[in-house]
């Protein structure tokens, strides 16, 4: 009982001592410590040293304005249900997070991307960086405040995988809308609508999905310029309107703009989010298209509308599917499903036309059902998992 109760006063010196110091500056303290006492002649090994300080770091260390904590997950752990563990955590500099994002979405940005690389602010190899801000694009932003969002709102994004935050919440576009710098407005608005939980570290993902979907179209109604009501569903916008902030300004939008706002908001509070749908039911483009969005929570995605498309908030919607008028036998047969993503190749400024259509060629594409000739969308087929769960509803 005693060596129990004085471990745990040595975790709680430990977890001050990094808030204060940081990782690097704890290892460092370690190692003299070992020192010292080799001097002495009381051996502490480095595996042990190791070993105390990986302790500290499972009990006590999170995401803070020097570091970020990263969860260590098995390949097949991500497509699968059920949570991280809390043991294993990779523990990496705030400044090398942010040049790693940086390196992870200039090599997997989005074909349509490349040649506007620059603009969007990845650093370009030939070009030292210019003056009068000419080099600050939007990526800046979106990766800081990402990283922000996983430091503020750690009870819900601490389990979440580096390569998911990356393509899922660091990134900061879904398909073709217009590249605009729409987090720092989106991490402002939504900061009071999650706050109720930030210190609920027993929350549920879709808790917090749910109030951002709930509350965010009325977040914004000092911008929204017609009515000054909530933001709301109206059919055949796009791609008139369909990128957040034409969205706010106009205050409406269909299914595809509606949708992306969503995973925009969800992506300013540290929720991976992507676009998701089809370019024509039962596979004939005359029938209509849709789109909705996947929600990623405990290591697999699950669909989700938005509340203006919807009608209303759907509730229940991780474990019945089947509450979404999309999903069912009629709608399912013979149709296609698709969500966006980045490019599972690497791009970069370099690559070459040539290259890069052969890419293109190889690689699957989201259908744009606005712009049926662009290959230039990553995708992923989402056919089998979408015909697993809707043809179980009954009609």
């Amino acid at each position: 009982m005693i060596m129990k109760k004085l471990y745990l006063r040595a975790l709680i010196c430990t977890h001050s001592f990094i808030c204060n110091f940081g990782f690097r500056g704890f290892q460092s303290l370690l190692q003299s410590a070992s020192s010292i006492h080799r001097d002495r002649g009381i051996n502490i090994s480095e595996s042990n040293a190791q070993e105390y300080s990986q302790d500290a770091a499972k009990v006590s260390f999170r995401t803070n304005s020097t570091h970020v904590s990263w969860p260590i997950v098995e390949a097949n752990e991500k497509d699968t249900a059920g949570s991280t563990s809390a043991e294993n955590y990779e523990i990496q500099e705030r400044n090398h997070a942010e040049r790693e994002c940086l390196q992870f979405l200039q090599q997997h940005m989005m074909p349509i991307d490349v040649p506007n690389a620059e603009s969007l602010g990845f650093p370009s190899k030939n070009a030292a960086q210019l003056p009068d801000g000419l080099s600050f694009g939007i990526v800046g932003p979106s990766i800081k405040l990402s990283l922000e969002a996983k430091r503020d709102y750690h009870a819900w994004t601490k389990d979440v995988p580096k390569d998911i935050y990356y393509e899922y919440v660091a990134n900061f576009a879904n398909v073709n809308e217009p590249r605009t710098n729409w987090r720092p407005i989106f991490y402002k608005a939504l900061a009071p609508i999650v706050q109720q939980f930030v210190q609920d570290h027993n929350v549920k993902v879709e808790a917090v999905v749910d109030a951002v979907n709930d509350h965010v179209w009325s977040a914004f109604n000092h911008l929204v310029m017609l009515d000054k009501g909530e933001i709301r569903f109206e059919a055949g916008q796009t791609p008139l309107i369909y990128d957040p902030m034409s969205v706010l300004l106009f205050g409406y939008a269909s299914c595809t703009g509606i949708s992306i706002f969503l995973i925009n908001a969800l992506r300013a509070v540290g929720i991976p989010a992507r676009l998701a749908g089809t370019d024509a039911w039962n596979g004939v483009v005359e029938n209509g298209n849709h789109s909705w969005i996947e929600v990623w929570i405990k290591h697999k995605w699950y669909i989700l509308e938005a509340k203006p498309a919807a009608g209303g908030l759907v509730k229940d919607w991780m474990n019945n599917p089947c509450k979404f008028w999309f999903c069912n036998p009629s709608k399912a047969a013979n149709t296609t499903f698709y969500a966006a993503r980045l490019s599972t190749t690497q791009l970069d400024s370099e690559t070459s036309n040539q290259e890069l259509s052969r890419r293109l060629t190889d690689q699957i594409h989201f259908p744009l059902a606005w712009d049926r000739d662009n290959q230039g969308i990553p995708g992923e087929n989402r056919t089998i998992y979408m015909i697993e769960i809707c043809t179980q509803c009954i009609q």
